[in-house]
């Protein structure tokens, strides 16, 4: 009897290796190519942290040959990255807005006199539709796609081209993106979303973030509204195995 895993991937013949079980950070660098698999511990080094142990990737070893597959054929840029789980105001701390050390935030100052200050961490008035700002997330590996897809849609049509996509995939979490991207960057010297912006989960006064154009003035985080030139967003996969 066959058995499907956390998505619709119909798994036939073990081939050599426990068919339920993650794939070693081997196996992804070997599939993915070491560029495109950062390691936690490098990640935190970059960070500036304390060492950080390895943990499962999460994903089959499948999964991983087959996001190897459309990256061969240009039809995505799947990065197997692991987050350290910051809070965007964390790594705003981190990493500032001084152009001088990329990678950077872009402040937007001129946004100030609206009242719009997503990175001012010292903000007292730290309403409910802030509360990304402090958001941690968990500490893991994720598969994200850093193809930008969907543009010029509403945020309910993305969602929906995103469930038709099958149900192990998910809109990548803007914290993700911000930490991916900047990881990317200290590790491989890659700059993603240069010219286009990812839209995000969480909102800021009622609209859904959007983060990206991430040039050398830094990486930007604004509020997403239909129709904006370059809005798109990403997918990742989600985890497959323990």
């Amino acid at each position: 009897m066959t058995k499907t895993i956390g998505w619709p991937l119909i798994l036939s013949g073990s081939r050599g290796r426990d068919r339920y079980k993650s794939a070693s950070l081997e196996e992804a660098r070997k599939f993915l190519g070491k560029g495109k698999v950062l390691r936690a511990k490098n990640t935190a080094r970059a960070w500036g942290g304390s060492k950080f142990k390895d943990c499962p990737t999460g994903y089959l070893a499948e999964t991983l040959e087959l996001c190897a597959e459309e990256n061969a054929a240009g039809k995505a840029d799947w990065r197997l990255t692991f987050h350290l789980g910051q809070s965007p105001a964390a790594m705003y701390s981190a990493r500032g807005h001084d152009e001088k050390r990329q990678p950077c935030f872009h402040l937007r100052p001129s946004m100030e006199k609206f009242g719009y200050r997503p990175f001012h961490i010292l903000d007292s008035n730290m309403r409910e539709d802030r509360a990304w700002i402090a958001e941690v997330g968990e500490s893991r590996y994720w598969l994200t796609d850093f193809t930008p897809r969907f543009p010029k849609m509403r945020w309910e049509e993305q969602e929906r081209c995103i469930r038709a996509l099958g149900p192990s995939f998910k809109r990548t979490h803007e914290a993700v993106f911000i930490e991916a991207a900047m990881s990317i960057f200290m590790l491989t010297g890659k700059r993603l979303a240069e010219d286009w912006f990812h839209w995000g989960i969480s909102t800021h006064h009622g609209y859904h973030l959007m983060v990206g154009r991430f040039s050398s003035a830094g990486l930007m985080v604004e509020i997403g509204w239909p129709g904006h030139w370059g809005l798109h967003t990403v997918v990742s996969r989600m985890h497959d195995a323990p």
